[in-house]
């Protein structure tokens, strides 16, 4: 019998898209994978079926339990202290002490979070943000789970930890529907459901899935394919491949720490070669996002230099290195948006030359000029997530530092952002990427770094 059966679904957003499915059944101890391009519905459908959506609220009544997990975990945080985010449901809930003590050191336990109870969830990096508030549902022992991309920001160790947790919720009798993008949660599904411009294009198995995409649309071959974690090769080997290119970008002796006893990064010499496409590794909190905003001037190093083009950078609070040529992409391109369109946020900061750029850029993505009119607060997250990108690839900074660009973006969408890359290689320009969704042959890098995790203390941002 299944554990929860829609009506037809007719939602229609105030920006006009619309939302119709048939009558959906899922059933209890299924897994069910929510895919399709950016913009067809995806995150919608999670929340009509998780009822927090007017067209469908009698489905969150005739659940016992249910836990939604959002895209953007740090739209997600309450409190200062990772130890306090945990247990507030329950204690919403209303469990006795000795309840909530148990559960959460069976959680802790699991997710080995102990490490991190005293730490703020918001000094943490995104992908341990991200392990947050999955262990926040996970304390709730929910009788349905709804997530939005559970593993993006996700190390593969980590990833795999999760999903063998979600398969031993599947086994337990619980009902698992997230939306993805990542074949990690593709290889352990039972039914996938596939979307285009708010209907259900497919729905079915995981071979019928494949046999559909190999039939109709092949550049979607990717999410079903398991792809085997690169080896990674250290900086100094991979710079001894490049000699003949001069050095655009170099640490000497960086060091940074999060605190008086937790330091991340002693003497660190990089060199970031002109020309080249790096990809920067590493499991959650070994600092690759600490190292972005340093080599972006919004943080300041502890000592030691930052060195562009022979010049060395001055950090200056309320400022970043943007003005002599080094910008940044956030992990979450909301937080690059103050303005209600992206027209205006380009007009607003004195790039309206870029706009024929942007444009061009779109039409290689297959989107149109009207998106820059589009309200960003009503914006797909992936759309939101290549504007931010196509603005910075747009302009004619020196070093590019692109904080987990993939996340969020469909399949062919990521394809093509990893050929507008090769292509826009340039010999005065170098573009660091931060990812681990792709090894670096597949984004085609020339050279790759990978940090390790501190060996003492706490992991942070």
């Amino acid at each position: 019998m299944p554990l929860l059966t829609t009506p037809e679904i007719n939602c229609r957003m105030s920006s006009g898209f619309k939302l119709a499915l048939p009558s959906l059944s899922l059933e209890a101890g299924e897994w069910i994978c929510i895919t399709g391009a950016n913009g067809s519905g995806k995150s919608t459908l999670l929340e009509v079926l998780a009822g927090t959506r007017d067209c469908c609220q009698e489905l969150l009544q005739s659940l016992d339990s249910i836990v939604l997990v959002r895209a953007n975990p740090e739209n997600q945080f309450f409190f200062r202290r990772v130890e306090q985010e945990l247990v507030f449901p329950l204690e919403n809930l209303a469990l006795s002490r000795d309840e909530i003590s148990q559960r959460l050191v069976e959680v802790t336990s699991v997710l080995n979070l102990q490490p991190l109870l005293k730490l703020d969830p918001w000094n943490l990096s995104g992908g341990q943000k991200q392990l947050i508030v999955l262990a926040v549902a996970l304390m709730q022992d929910p009788e349905v789970w709804f997530l939005d991309d559970a593993l993006a920001y996700l190390d593969n160790r980590t990833a795999g930890i999760v999903t063998g947790l979600l398969q031993r919720e599947r086994q337990q009798g619980k009902l698992i529907v997230t939306v993805t993008q990542d074949n990690r949660e593709l290889e352990y599904c039972d039914r996938v459901i596939h979307l285009a411009d708010g209907s259900i294009e497919f729905t079915g198995s995981k071979d019928e899935f494949s046999s559909f995409l190999e039939e109709l649309h092949p550049d979607w071959l990717p999410l079903i394919t398991t792809v085997e974690p690169a080896a990674s090769a250290s900086p100094e080997a991979d710079r001894a491949e490049d000699h003949n290119q001069p050095v655009l970008l170099a640490t000497n002796r960086l060091e940074y720490s999060w605190s008086p006893d937790l330091p991340l990064f002693s003497e660190m010499e990089l060199e970031f070669p002109a020309g080249s496409v790096i990809h920067l590794q590493g499991e959650m909190g070994s600092g690759k996002t600490t190292l972005a905003l340093l080599l972006a001037g919004l943080l300041r190093q502890g000592a030691g230099k930052i060195v562009l083009e022979k010049e060395t950078m001055q950090f200056q609070q309320g400022s970043s290195f943007a003005a002599v040529g080094v910008s940044y992409t956030f992990q979450y391109p909301e937080h690059q948006f103050l303005l209600p369109t992206f027209r205006r946020e380009i007009e607003f900061h004195g790039h309206s030359d870029q706009l024929p750029a942007i444009v061009h850029l779109l039409s290689k993505f297959g989107l149109t000029e009207s998106i820059l009119d589009e309200p960003l607060a009503e914006m797909p997250r992936g759309h939101r997530r290549l504007l931010a990108l196509l603005e910075l690839l747009a302009s004619e900074q020196k070093i590019l530092l692109l904080d987990e660009p993939f996340i969020g973006l469909d399949i062919p969408t990521r394809t093509r952002l990893i050929e507008l890359l090769r292509e826009l290689r340039h010999p005065n320009r170098s573009c660091v990427v931060i990812d681990h969704l792709l090894s670096s042959a597949e984004l085609g890098a020339d050279m790759q770094l990978k940090l390790e995790r501190p060996t003492q203390g706490a992991e942070q941002g």
